[in-house]
């Protein structure tokens, strides 16, 4: 029955802080996004949350990886990020919290949130050489030319 329930809902991705240290050296100085799902042993939300987490974060092939947060053992962490209400989920990119959003969510809804902000910086530099290379492409007037040496 355990392996059925790994495969409908694999927890690969899911990782589990164990005290600030843990914290800082699996949120903060991550090398790849991280996904924190806040949340509580009374939170019966926060538990569907993470599932979702989970299977979205199937599509990205392990360059994310989801962090959970037990507020009642964590609170000076939950206070450091902001984190009013549960569920609540933010994603962290090198070791900044890129952005949040709370309450009951739909597997798109965490897609889409997550594909918004899990860009790393240089992620976030190839795309705009990607961008300036198709507007050369569609305008090859605009390449530059290296300037004349004085």
């Amino acid at each position: 029955m355990e392996k059925v329930i790994k495969l409908i809902f694999p927890t690969n991705h899911e990782l589990k802080v164990n005290d600030k240290k843990d914290y800082e050296d699996k949120v903060i100085r991550s090398a790849e996004p991280v996904v924190l799902a806040y949340d509580a042993p009374w939170c019966n939300e926060c538990d569907v949350v993470a599932k979702k987490i989970n299977e979205v974060l199937q599509q990205h092939e392990g360059k994310v990886k989801m962090v959970k947060v037990d507020i009642t053992k964590f609170p000076e962490v939950a206070k450091e990020n902001d984190v009013k209400q549960l569920p609540t989920v933010q994603v962290a990119v090198d070791g900044k919290v890129q952005g949040q959003i709370e309450g009951s969510l739909d597997n798109e809804d965490i897609r889409k949130f997550v594909d918004r902000n899990i860009k790393t910086k240089e992620q976030y530099q190839q795309q705009q050489l990607d961008e300036e290379r198709k507007i050369h492409e569609r305008n090859p007037n605009l390449l530059s030319k290296p300037h004349p040496t004085i």
